[in-house]
């Protein structure tokens, strides 16, 4: 299948099965295949031998925080001499403190923080 052609892969890590629906809802009519993780160690593990073409990270996760496993990936791909791929930061606790320590994260991973609970009131 030629490159501009093929469905673009997205990996979502989210323990919550209403946000899970919200963002398969969000993907319905895309040509997006998307890959759920119920946990930061599972997305960890499928992150690895794959190549997604965005993460969707939930930052409060059993197990191991999104930072935290952002953190992996990006050594990961650091070793393997991959480009970071984009990674979108999720969190239902966008406060001050959270909003700066996901920033800070901004410089060194690219992560992006992204209000879904927000998003979904405005449904």
């Amino acid at each position: 299948m030629p490159e501009d052609k093929r469905k673009l892969s997205i990996l979502l890590a989210e323990d919550s099965e209403d946000i899970q629906l919200l963002v398969r809802t969000f993907l319905k009519e895309t040509s997006y295949h998307l890959d759920v993780a119920h946990n930061d160690e599972i997305a960890f593990k499928k992150f690895i031998p794959s190549h997604y073409d965005l993460v969707l990270m939930d930052l409060q996760m059993p197990i191991m925080d999104g930072y935290r496993a952002v953190k992996k990936m990006r050594e990961c791909e650091k070793g393997n001499g991959e480009d970071a791929r984009p990674i979108i930061a999720m969190t239902a606790h966008a406060f001050k403190g959270e909003r700066e320590k996901c920033l800070k994260a901004l410089a060194r991973t690219r992560f992006y923080l992204f209000q879904y609970l927000a998003l979904a009131g405005e449904l």
